[in-house]
């Protein structure tokens, strides 16, 4: 799961050819606010939240992750690499912490995987559109069909919304109901979701491990770290500790 979600993370910004930065479509509006949210960190001298795309309107925006980006920025790392290197770290942070939440709950490594997997894959309906796309071409062409579909899909699986696009063809789909899954959604081009869910993961497993302690005070610490992080998740977490 680990090494997927590298590889994922990998080509969602990237350098092309004659280094021009590229970025894979799902993800493109998402790139521009948090490259310019790093540049502005990187360089801004005294320290300002005004907003760098909205003409110095104060920020308002969570912007914990981007200006972690800018640090590595001022650092000297280019853009593509400040903007991996807090994804990279929170992200994989963010899926061994749930790992460790669930082998707790669940007493079972086995079924904490099983659950990481459905974290990860499995609020998404694609599995039935690509079952209905492999049955259809294998009626016609056979397994060598079957094969080239799959190397060369009709419709993105991980996104399936027949009203803001990705393949052409996706358009043709009946579905009235934005399908996404979080691996490609929420845990690659949602920078500030990703640390949320780093923090929301470690005051979890605080929780389950720490809770009728005394010193579980210090996970309010970090719960006071969520709205400069990502603020659905401050949400949730009230969710969490009222149940």
């Amino acid at each position: 799961a680990l090494f997927i979600y590298i590889a994922a993370v990998s080509i969602v910004l990237f350098w092309g050819e004659n280094h021009t930065m590229r970025s894979s479509f799902i993800g493109w509006g998402d790139m521009a606010l948090h490259i310019s949210l790093a540049e502005h960190f990187s360089v801004v001298s005294p320290f300002t939240l005004a907003h760098p795309l909205a003409g110095g309107a104060r920020l308002t925006y969570p912007f914990m992750i981007d200006f972690i980006s800018g640090i590595f920025r001022a650092l000297g790392a280019d853009q593509v690499l400040a903007f991996r290197i807090p994804v990279y770290v929170f992200g994989i942070s963010a899926l061994l912490l749930l790992f460790s939440v669930a082998a707790r709950i669940l007493k079972s490594k086995f079924f904490a995987v099983i659950a990481l997997v459905l974290i990860l894959w499995g609020s998404g309906s694609g599995f039935r559109m690509l079952a209905q796309d492999i049955q259809s071409v294998h009626k016609t062409g056979g397994p060598s069909a079957v094969v080239t579909m799959i190397a060369s899909p009709p419709h993105t699986y991980t996104h399936l919304d027949n009203r803001t696009g990705g393949k052409q063809s996706q358009n043709e789909t009946n579905d009235n109901i934005v399908w996404i899954v979080p691996i490609i959604a929420f845990l690659e081009h949602q920078k500030s979701f990703i640390l949320g869910l780093a923090l929301f993961s470690l005051i979890f497993l605080g929780i389950w491990v720490y809770a009728k302690e005394t010193g579980f005070w210090r996970y309010g610490l970090l719960a006071g770290v969520l709205p400069f992080a990502h603020g659905h998740t401050l949400v949730a977490l009230f969710f969490l500790m009222a149940a």
